[in-house]
């Protein structure tokens, strides 16, 4: 695994094929745009086939931050990279579920390992 970039509250590590964005707080606004630039500008530099975005240390979720993950998500599929979560907390989840949120957007794991699996699937 290597380090790539660390900052803003989010670093970010190559891992094979896939950058490993690891978000040590929680998205506020300034966090999600730190966040996009740096993976929009890493996925472009390594040529990543994927992303995983570790948010285990995010607590809160809100319905702007969500959106704001959808839209990345979006960004990076064009880029070429698919996207998958790690260690979504269950009150974060029941949270966007309590808010109607459309999870189907999201892909979501609980470790690296499976998120690999995920990304290497056709």
């Amino acid at each position: 695994m290597n380090e790539c970039e660390s900052g803003g509250g989010v670093t970010i590590s190559v891992v094979e094929d896939a950058l490993l964005a690891c978000v040590q707080s929680d998205l506020r606004p300034s966090t999600m745009i730190a966040l996009q630039s740096k993976l929009l500008q890493q996925v472009s530099k390594v040529a990543a086939k994927g992303v995983m975005l570790d948010l285990s240390e995010v607590d809160a979720l809100d319905v702007d931050g969500f959106v704001a993950l959808v839209e990345l998500t979006q960004m990076l599929k064009i880029m070429g990279a698919k996207t998958v979560f790690i260690g979504f907390r269950p009150g974060v989840v029941a949270g966007l579920a309590a808010l109607d949120s459309d999870l189907s957007a999201l892909r979501g794991c609980q470790t690296i390992r499976q998120a690999l699996d995920l990304l290497h699937e056709t």
